[in-house]
């Protein structure tokens, strides 16, 4: 089993520890029943203290990843389908809004600053962008792959989106076409841009 922890980053090192253990059980890559290194080994391993690593287990005893046994150690647990599909979404959901304030920043602008959140029908309903659009209180609009294919110009097109979604290019078509609905003066600021886990392009109104 491999962690890799930083020092740099903003997250502690127990929840380092943690969220990689929890990647390796929901990719499949640890098994249930698998014991996992003990708190000493680890801590020795990644020369930390013992302290960190168990709270890191403790935590995912909590969630129910994993389960100790008194005088055996620490081993994956059965898989609970329901915890670990919520458990994909808060990391879904964590990628996109890392991605959404990258793109932001970049254009010194903040969530604050956003009128709404578009994009293509075909996630209409996906949790991570309903569940983002949600806790920003700012709406969540898609329009189908018809309407997206009026605006007339955009600034790179990828032949594998359009082979899956019918359009070349869904960020930059899909604010255009907000924008044309709602403003009567925009611009586009920001043409598609890949950022953590999503492509995403920004258009203003202009008052």
């Amino acid at each position: 089993m491999e962690i890799i922890i930083s020092n740099s980053s903003d997250k502690p090192i127990y929840e380092q520890i943690a969220m990689q253990i929890k990647s390796l059980i929901m990719n499949g890559t640890l098994s249930a029943g698998e014991a996992l290194p003990s708190m000493r080994t680890l801590a020795k391993d990644l020369h930390i203290s013992v302290i960190t690593v168990q709270r890191a287990y403790e935590d995912l005893t909590r969630d129910g990843f994993i389960e100790t046994v008194s005088g055996k150690g620490s081993f994956v647990a059965s898989p609970n389908k329901e915890f670990i599909q919520e458990e994909q979404l808060r990391i879904a959901e964590e990628l996109l809004e890392k991605g959404l304030l990258e793109i932001l920043k970049k254009n010194h602008l903040d969530m604050n600053q956003i009128e709404a959140l578009v994009s293509i029908d075909l996630k209409k309903e996906e949790p991570a962008v309903v569940s983002l659009a949600e806790k920003y209180k700012v709406p969540f609009l898609t329009y189908s792959a018809e309407m997206l294919n009026e605006v007339e110009e955009v600034s790179s097109a990828s032949s594998f989106v359009k082979k899956i979604t019918g359009i070349d290019n869904v960020c930059e078509r899909a604010a255009v076409t907000y924008c044309k609905k709602h403003c009567e003066y925009f611009e586009l600021i920001a043409g598609k841009s890949i950022e953590t886990a999503m492509t995403a392009a920004i258009a203003r109104r202009n008052i």
